[in-house]
């Protein structure tokens, strides 16, 4: 669109003047305003929008699968109050997902109005959808950001028994407060954006009717000239003017999806390698205790091990896609906010700015989803600890078989051991498990506390030991401990505390 009046007229009297006698130039003024709204775009981008709508349309269904089997175990919450530390909580993937789910009823939405702008069929509400429903976007990013850094919380106060007080503060505002501002800057912009696109439409809806009731009563050979056009001038003034404000608050709102969308991806990046980080340090730990005290009979991976080793690979793989999607909508945020004319201007552009973010949000979801309904599928019904903010462990202990729990009293060499904390290293991996079944696994692990190689206690069913330990040369105990290790962010730490002075007692 021409950006003053003056250059529309100019433009008009270009056009004109390219015109045969038996050409219709109301017509074509039609057809020149239609080009300077809507984008020349082949029909193969409107297919690729069906093939999209298609492919969202299987994603949320999935999704809503791993809602309903995790309704039917009775392991569907969304936010619950952590105790310890005290923390709003949300479920590690319910709750991102289930914003996927509206995110993706608002992308087929605006799916519909994009065929109309592809066709070039007036729709005033356009304007809102193409600056509201990548916030959407975000919102579901954010969200899966805050599950992330609460898991971290958790991870950090099994592992280390420090207060995380203040990193709880944190994640509370980061995922309560944030999104408020976030929408209380990016609302106002919308709306201020979509009503002059809305009355842009208005204008030019009514542009096309004056324009077609003269061609109904031109006839071919007659010849007009600019002025007999003096009446609609105005009203292409307005029309221009409104353009003209959509596009400053289109470059406003994709500049604050910009920053926001980086800023974002570095917050989700930072915390998962801060996380997988410490997990690798923790799992490498203790594969070297087991490997010190078992010998080379430890060294064939067992399933406990392949699944934190799975937890580890999908934190990776969380860095990866989530900077890849980030990138590929920073990107497009950049090119909209670069050239906001691009959108009608140019047929690249404006297939660009729609079809790529939304391919990139098919190939995250898609992939998610599958990934959420194997997880759905694999949760056992034990892991239906709710809303409740209670702890029991008696499901897992049952689950873990003998030995699943070792607390009571170790005597050898005439000192008794303290009572075995479920703490340390190990408790360290009690906070989330973002991509593997969904459901605890009992990670059976040992503490060395004399430093010297021993057999391991046998212990009941009910988890009382019936050895005693074995002494060590230096007179100290060592003693052989079981534990029941998460690694999902389905579980509390609540009642877990540490015990790290038994370590100097022996």
């Amino acid at each position: 669109m021409s950006s003053t009046l003056a250059q529309a007229q100019a433009d008009l009297l270009e056009l004109l003047a390219s015109l045969s006698p038996n050409d219709d130039p109301y017509a074509a003024v039609a057809t020149y305003l239609r080009d300077q709204i809507y984008p020349s775009v082949p029909y193969s981008a409107t297919c690729q929008l069906y093939f999209l709508a298609g492919g969202l349309g299987l994603t949320a269904v999935l999704i809503l699968v791993s809602f309903v089997i995790r309704w039917r175990k009775g392991g569907f919450w969304i936010l619950r109050m952590q105790q310890a530390p005290r923390m709003v909580r949300p479920h590690w993937s319910i709750s991102w997902s289930l914003l996927a789910v509206v995110m993706i009823m608002l992308f087929e939405v605006f799916i519909g109005y994009a065929i109309a702008l592809y066709a070039k069929k007036a729709e005033k509400r356009f304007g809102y959808w193409v600056l509201v429903v990548w916030g959407i976007a975000w919102f579901g990013g954010h969200t899966a950001a805050w599950s992330l850094l609460v898991s971290y919380t958790l991870h950090l106060f099994a592992s280390t028994g420090r207060s995380v007080t203040l990193l709880a503060a944190g994640a509370n505002l980061f995922g309560l407060v944030v999104p408020v501002f976030y929408f209380c800057i990016l609302i106002p912009l919308v709306v201020i954006g979509g009503n002059a696109y809305s009355a842009m439409i208005g204008e030019y809806r009514i542009a096309l009717e004056l324009l077609d009731a003269a061609s109904a009563t031109w006839s071919p050979g007659q010849q007009i000239s600019i002025v007999s056009l003096a009446p609609a001038l105005p009203l292409f003034e307005r029309l221009i003017g409104q353009y003209l404000k959509f596009q400053r608050y289109f470059r406003v709102v994709f500049i604050f999806y910009t920053v926001t969308a980086v800023a974002l991806v570095v917050v989700l990046v930072t915390v998962a390698s801060l996380y997988l980080s410490s997990l690798r340090r923790i799992f490498k730990e203790t594969r070297h205790d087991m490997a010190y005290i078992s010998g080379p009979s430890s060294s064939a991976p067992q399933p406990q091990q392949v699944q934190v080793a799975r937890t580890l690979r999908s934190l990776l793989l969380t860095i990866i896609a989530l900077t890849s999607l980030g990138t590929v909508f920073t990107v497009v945020a950049i090119i909209a906010a670069y050239d906001p004319r691009g959108l009608a201007s140019s047929s690249l552009r404006a297939q660009i700015l729609i079809l790529l973010p939304l391919y990139a949000f098919l190939a995250f979801g898609f992939a998610c989803a599958i990934l959420l309904v194997l997880s759905a599928r694999d949760a056992r019904p034990d892991d239906a600890r709710a809303g409740t903010g209670s702890y029991s462990r008696s499901g897992r202990a049952r689950d873990a078989g003998p030995g699943a729990r070792s607390r009571g009293a170790y005597s050898g060499g005439g000192m008794t051991g303290s009572k075995v904390s479920e703490r340390g290293r190990v408790g360290a991996l009690d906070s989330a498990d973002l991509g593997g079944n969904g459901h605890p696994s009992s990670i059976q692990l040992v503490q060395v506390l004399s430093g010297k190689a021993f057999h391991q206690q046998t212990y009941s069913h009910d988890g009382r030991g019936r050895g005693g330990g074995t002494q060590s040369a230096f007179g100290g105990v060592s003693v052989a401990v079981d534990v029941d290790v998460v690694v999902d962010g389905e579980d509390d730490v609540e009642n877990e505390k540490v015990d790290s002075g038994y370590r100097a007692g022996i």
